[in-house]
């Protein structure tokens, strides 16, 4: 058909036209007076349609107690990664500046029941892992996870190179977390072998409520699931053995290990008959396993201490909000060859009750 346009009103058997001199389909269909341009959709001789090339549901899910396992993967036809781009100019092929993209999505559910517990993926092509991104540790069941990988492969050959960014969000959000312990009337002295020395307060008998921070009035202390800030108040009533004996009341972390200056303080009883009242409350940083205690010092002598009444309470006070982490790197790749593009997962402090799982993998190429 000759590469002319018509105004005719009458529709033409074929409506376009293939201009190979010029790489051009364009359309001749009637055009009205005084229309100067033409849609045409402009062609190359090594141009590779851009689209969908793998859309897998396939379900796949890696235990905590696994190796490095493969959740998706897909191998790249050879010749699909760029020849769009063979030097310097605008005519020819080289009207392309930029060589071809791939651009990944994958997304899943996982779940951690081990404090210490979290999962690596890895974006890899071939046996090269371009990026390595981790979720925080902690307790979660079946959040979401997604994940977002591009590459632009801006140089082809043997010694190719690819422009690469992967980014992963993590569905790390939890509620609010507290717990409390507390006991009511006790009659059993905290003993007190040497003067200025802490001893734990070992007489919590009830479990508080309790979301996310564990209780446990068996070896008298809370412990934390989360990374965080936490608010932390004591309310303490007690009574001396001996009259006029000063003691200090501060809040440690993992059986004493560490005690918290901003969570303490002290008083005295006149008479071993008096009851006096102490309360701490403050903000710590605490770690997933730690523990939360309450310990007492007697600052003047050796005399005993009633604590009758004492309440323990931790709350989470930090953004717990979803946190995404993105990685971008240069990396070499050989465009000669098939290349596989991978998702991999690796657990790390992990059981046989974590787990994550992939539930889709979109592969696009981009030209």
């Amino acid at each position: 058909m000759p590469d002319t346009e018509t105004n005719s009103l009458v529709p033409e058997i074929n409506p376009f036209i293939i201009d190979r001199f010029n790489r051009k389909i364009r359309n001749i269909v009637t055009v009205r007076p005084n229309v100067t341009s033409y849609p045409f959709l402009k062609l190359s001789e090594d141009f590779l349609v851009s689209g969908v090339l793998e859309c897998d549901a396939t379900v796949t899910t890696v235990a905590g107690d696994a190796g490095e396992t493969t959740l998706a993967s897909y191998t790249i036809p050879l010749s699909t990664i760029s020849r769009n781009y063979g030097g310097t100019g605008t005519s020819g092929k080289d009207f392309r500046k930029a060589g071809n993209a791939f651009r990944i999505f994958a997304s899943g559910l996982y779940t951690t029941d081990d404090v210490a517990a979290n999962v690596s993926l890895k974006f890899k092509v071939g046996s090269n892992a371009f990026h390595t991104i981790t979720s925080t540790a902690g307790i979660v069941t079946n959040r979401s996870w997604f994940a977002q990988w591009l590459i632009i492969v801006p140089t082809v050959g043997t010694s190719g190179t690819a422009e690469s960014n992967a980014y992963v969000l993590f569905d790390n959000f939890t509620r609010t977390q507290y717990g409390n312990i507390y006991v009511l009337g006790n009659t059993s002295a905290t003993a007190i072998a040497a003067q200025n020395t802490w001893y734990q307060f070992t007489q919590f008998n009830i479990n508080g409520v309790s979301d996310g921070i564990t209780p446990d009035h068996t070896t008298d202390d809370l412990t934390i699931a989360e990374h965080g800030n936490y608010q932390i108040s004591c309310s303490i009533s007690f009574s001396p053995e001996i009259t006029g004996d000063t003691f200090e009341f501060q809040i440690f972390k993992n059986n004493g290990a560490t005690g918290f200056t901003n969570l303490h303080s002290e008083d005295k009883a006149l008479n071993s008959n008096d009851v006096s009242s102490v309360t701490l409350i403050g903000l710590a940083h605490f770690d997933p396993g730690d523990t939360v205690e309450l310990w007492v010092r007697n600052l003047t002598g050796t005399g005993d201490i009633t604590i009758k009444d004492c309440s323990l309470t931790v709350l989470s006070v930090s953004d717990k909000g979803v946190k995404p982490s993105s990685t971008t790197s240069t990396q070499s790749i050989d465009t000669t060859v098939n290349q596989t593009l991978s998702l991999t997962a690796t657990w790390f402090s992990g059981s046989s009750g974590d787990s994550i799982s992939i539930r889709q993998f979109l592969v696009e190429l981009i030209n």
